[in-house]
């Protein structure tokens, strides 16, 4: 059974600021979508002429719904968040609501995430309470998505920002044993060191990219770690390391009542960590570490580096040759690195 990865949308929050352009975003295709990706099985020679058998989609910001309805315009079996920010949940509304009056609204939509992000989806959203169907997601604990047959995924905790209570990563496992990995937003994962040899087995990630070199106040990782042109620790990154604490990453994922799940992994992982500075917190780093071989780029923006570094908004193709040749010199000759455009599709 063929199994695809395809990309809905690769934009960040906001793709173009009103009154500005972009060498990257194409106004008038459609590429303005906010990063949402569905994981499709599928019968015949491909998804478009066969028939597919399952959709799983994963965070549905701005035109998730549109694009889904100018494509093969069914309802996903079910609906996978990283966190929810605006720009990752927008879309659930329109997804869930389709499901709940088709079904004569007997039947509950089925929607997987971590308790933290569900509390924010059901208080921006009040009226998706009666509509849907929710299961947790526990910190590094592999949950069976029940409408696909043999799909698991696993979560694992990231900081992107004092905002994004919940916020976590996404690792797949398809009836084939074939895994995929999807960062969502993160200014740096909180992985316990044995989850990187989990990570590993992934055949492709997607990644956030929103920025070349190192913004912290984005609360989104960097490419690399230095300046351009530079060797060192970017200035912008040396006083946020120095402020820095795990408390104030950890809070971000604390409940208010006891959950054994949660609270023995971020025991685990403070006595893997003793400090911040440690942590992976560029893409270069965090690759390194996690060993996969391929990578997707989205969710770029530019905006910071520009402001910040005097450096140009890319191309997707000047962003792919930069990122090839900054892994190049970081000696991850190995790995294959894609900008995608909308609608790109990768096999599993």
């Amino acid at each position: 059974m063929p199994t695809i990865v395809r990309i809905n949308g690769r934009g960040n929050a906001w793709p173009i600021f009103l009154g500005e352009t972009s060498p990257f975003y194409n106004t008038t295709s459609g590429d303005l979508s906010n990063a949402s990706y569905s994981i499709i099985s599928y019968e015949g020679e491909n998804y478009l002429s066969g028939r597919i058998l399952s959709e799983v989609l994963i965070d549905a910001g701005n035109n998730t719904a549109p694009f889904i309805i100018q494509h093969e315009n069914r309802i996903p079996e079910a609906v996978i968040l990283t966190h929810g920010h605006t720009d990752h949940t927008l879309g659930i509304d329109w997804v869930v609501q389709s499901y709940f009056f088709r079904n004569n609204k007997q039947k509950k939509y089925p929607l997987y995430c971590t308790r933290l992000v569900w509390d924010i989806v059901s208080r921006s959203y009040p009226q998706l309470l009666r509509a849907v169907n929710f299961t947790e997601l526990l910190p590094a604990v592999e949950t069976p998505v029940r409408e696909v047959k043999g799909l698991t995924v696993t979560s694992f905790p990231v900081f992107h920002g004092d905002s994004a209570w919940g916020a976590s990563m996404l690792l797949f496992k398809t009836a084939e044993d074939k895994r995929v990995l999807f960062t969502g937003d993160m200014l740096c994962p909180l992985l316990r060191k044995k989850d990187y040899e989990r990570l590993s087995d992934a055949k492709i990630m997607f990644i956030d990219s929103n920025n070349r070199f190192p913004n912290p106040g984005s609360n989104h990782i960097s490419f690399v770690r230095n300046s351009p042109r530079k060797k060192v620790d970017s200035p912008l990154l040396t006083p946020w390391l120095k402020r820095a604490r795990f408390s104030q990453f950890l809070a971000l994922h604390a409940c208010a009542e006891y959950v054994p799940e949660i609270h023995d992994y971020f025991d685990e992982f403070l006595s893997d960590w003793n400090s911040v500075s440690e942590l992976p917190l560029s893409i270069v780093d965090f690759v390194k570490r996690a060993g996969v071989k391929h990578i997707i780029m989205v969710h770029y923006s530019g905006w910071a580096d520009k402001v910040n570094y005097k450096e140009p908004v890319l191309s997707g193709s000047e962003l792919k040759l930069w990122a090839q040749t900054m892994a190049a010199e970081a000696e991850l000759t190995n790995v294959l690195i894609e900008v995608p455009e909308v609608g790109a599709c990768y096999n599993l």
